[in-house]
């Protein structure tokens, strides 16, 4: 894919926010701007590739579409693509027969004036663990265990149901579930994350293990708490109803003053998936960016002895608490954590990946964002290749994410290019 791009003269025809998604079977989804055999950015919009991570040259097409997609998502099986742009549609495709070039479109659904900027497919209910005191079993079924954990939406006779949940900028919660109906594949259901529409700039959503989803939202602004919600859907005959329940919301701590104007909070990211009492926020100033970690906290509120009998414990509520506070020199574009973790700890030990504006990527420790490892895009060239391949304008990177098993670092630049990192103990090492 460079060599195809730099054979164009004028590389800013292909600049543009792309993103990317590695799926359970290790199938890496990308976007780009213009297609990849174009050299004159006449087809320029946002098309869907998909291809192996260990073939990555062999790309297949899924879709080109007019407008800009915004969110990109595999399910948990790695089998269905969710697709969802900035004019509110959302369609969720599937390959046959685990043939990459052949895709075939489930269903889709359009929310008129909605720009997607999150989505999440429903859990499934499966979740395995680590058994630590079996883990030296020469028996594999010794050392996991199925955990108890709810699918999101449940059918009749528990099952769990098939289907997607998005968050539009406007503060609106949507679903698209998978039905059994030839004539309407899909059904869909809207609700308001709050009690009034709001302005959401940047999302993330988790799973809670009695099945609700944990969603987080932020405005952008710095003078604003970072909100919470407690989402449930249920299925009622082909329908899917919403109900959305406010959580306590928190204030960054650390960074630029409340009133300054060039602070802007930029990403949200939950440390783990399927466990929301952990969350990364990332917010870009005028001197670069920082992070910061929020955990869950069970505190014991006091109450006044008049209304507190001796005989009943503490009153206890559950609060937002500022763990570690990370600053870098610029400003911050991806985040990335860990997808899935079989471990049975608490808190699971992870790692965030943060990607600068400078084409850097630093890896950092979960709990206390120590700063463990920094690699750069500058530094992927192999001695042995010559390095006017490799010359080309400044890009910065758009988009990153991390393999279900933790062993793969894929990042995608502004270009459409992708690169693979191999995660190991000693650091980041390019593939």
């Amino acid at each position: 894919m460079e060599n195809i791009r730099s054979t164009c003269n004028d590389n800013t025809l292909y600049d543009g926010q792309s993103l990317c998604a590695l799926s359970s079977h290790n199938v890496i989804a990308f976007t780009s701007t213009t297609e990849l055999d174009d050299t004159s950015g006449k087809t320029w919009g946002s098309h869907v590739y998909v291809c192996d991570a260990n073939m990555p040259w062999h790309t297949h097409k899924v879709l080109s579409n007019k407008n800009n997609v915004t969110s990109l998502e595999w399910d948990l099986q790695g089998d269905r693509l969710l697709i969802a742009d900035s004019a509110g549609f959302v369609q969720l495709w599937v390959f046959k027969d685990h043939v990459l070039n052949e895709w075939a479109l489930i269903g889709s659904t359009y929310f008129p004036g909605e720009h997607i900027i999150g989505a999440a497919w429903f859990h499934n209910g499966k979740k395995t663990g680590l058994m630590t005191e079996k883990k030296d079993s020469l028996q594999y079924n010794e050392k996991f265990n199925n955990l108890l954990f709810a699918p999101s939406v449940r059918q009749f006779g528990g099952r769990a149901a098939e289907g997607v949940i998005v968050v539009s900028t406007t503060g609106m919660v949507g679903t698209v579930m998978i039905t059994k109906d030839i004539q309407n594949p899909v059904s869909f259901a809207t609700e308001s994350l709050g009690s009034t529409r709001q302005r959401i700039t940047t999302v993330d959503i988790c799973y809670g293990k009695n099945g609700h989803f944990l969603v987080a939202v932020s405005s952008g602004n710095i003078g604003q708490p970072i909100r919470c919600y407690r989402v449930l859907v249920r299925k009622n005959d082909e329908k899917c109803i919403i109900s959305s329940l406010a959580l306590p919301s928190f204030f960054l701590q650390n960074g630029a003053p409340k009133d300054n104007c060039y602070t802007n909070v930029t990403r949200l990211k939950f440390v783990v998936r399927e466990a929301p009492d952990s969350l990364v926020v990332a917010a870009n100033n005028e001197n670069g960016g920082f992070v910061e970690i929020w955990e869950l906290r069970e505190k014991s509120q006091p109450v006044h002895k008049l209304f507190q009998p001796k005989s009943l414990e503490p009153f206890k509520t559950v609060v937002w608490q500022h763990q570690a506070h990370y600053r870098c020199h610029s400003s911050i574009t991806a985040i990335a954590t860990t997808k899935l973790t079989i471990s049975t700890a608490v808190p699971p030990s992870t790692y965030i990946f943060v990607a600068l504006a400078d084409s850097s990527i630093r890896c950092l420790n979960h709990d206390c964002l120590k700063e463990l490892v920094v690699s750069s895009l500058n530094m992927t060239r192999h001695q042995d290749e010559p390095s006017n391949k490799y010359q080309k304008m400044d890009v910065s990177i758009s988009h990153i994410d991390i393999s279900w098993l933790g062993c793969v670092l894929l990042v995608c630049d502004t270009h459409g290019n992708l690169y693979l990192y191999r995660l190991l103990p000693e650091g980041l090492t390019f593939i």
